[in-house]
């Protein structure tokens, strides 16, 4: 009797953690070009929590995630990077879905860098993401809390440790690393790290991602020595050609 007591406890302890309410759905997007571009997509947010947004919209503008992450990335990791938005950028708040959007780009030499291998003629960038890991706190100007947002908990499993899919975007199929945080969370987040799609050689060690670009048409003829005999051959004869067309 006391075992099947002990049971239906753990049973019912389970039943009520597994019907948690989940307060939103997180879908972050980050797309590496020269810089990156992120988006961060909260949708379905409860209705109770909504109401509060709504009523303190202040809060939620167009720079108030990119500033949070590029003030946390200079306190936490002592990396300097800057953030842009683009020329039409999204409503921050839609009401139709009960949702907070931000589009950015961020940008800077701490978080993607690039060197040049003048043998290889190759490409190869560096891309440091820590940037993710934040934790950011609203409240009202009363001091009422709103919305706790702690990114550090949802993605904080090094890069590394993702899994690493193709991802299509309208441009092609991209190499991505893809994380779907299963915990706890009152959110249900899911992060896709999108790379170049032409990238090659792609390597994650803990948080810093690695990828190539091989040499381009253009790269090879440009630090080829055939183009230049070329221009000489064309000369040469222009010239032979010019003092034949004089004699006569």
């Amino acid at each position: 009797m006391k075992r099947l007591a002990v049971t239906c406890i753990l049973l019912v302890l389970l039943f009520f953690g597994l019907s948690a309410p989940v307060n939103a759905s997180l879908t972050v997007q980050a797309v590496i070009n020269q810089g990156i571009d992120v988006l961060l997509d909260f949708r379905n947010i409860n209705s109770s929590i909504w109401e509060k947004i709504q009523n303190n919209s202040y809060l939620f503008n167009y720079t108030t995630f990119p500033k949070i992450i590029v003030d946390n990335l200079k306190q936490r990791y002592g990396l300097n990077a800057t953030f842009s938005l683009p020329d039409n950028p999204i409503s921050p708040l839609d009401n139709s879905t009960r949702s907070i959007r931000a589009r950015f780009h961020l940008s800077g030499s701490d978080i993607i860098s690039l060197t040049f291998n003048k043998k290889t003629m190759a490409k190869t960038y560096r891309v440091r993401t820590e940037w993710r890991n934040f934790y950011a706190n609203f409240t009202s100007a009363q001091g009422v809390h709103i919305l706790s947002l702690n990114f550090t908990e949802y993605f904080g499993n090094p890069v590394s440790q993702w899994e690493k899919i193709n991802y299509t975007l309208s441009d092609g199929v991209h190499p991505t690393y893809f994380y779907n945080h299963t915990g706890s969370a009152a959110f249900d987040p899911l992060f896709y790290f999108v790379l170049p799609a032409g990238a090659i050689n792609v390597q994650a060690v803990e948080d810093t991602v690695t990828f190539e670009f091989p040499p381009s048409l253009g790269d090879v003829l440009l630090n080829s020595p055939f183009p230049i005999v070329g221009a000489l051959i064309v000369i040469t004869i222009a010239i032979v050609l010019y003092r034949k067309v004089r004699r006569r």
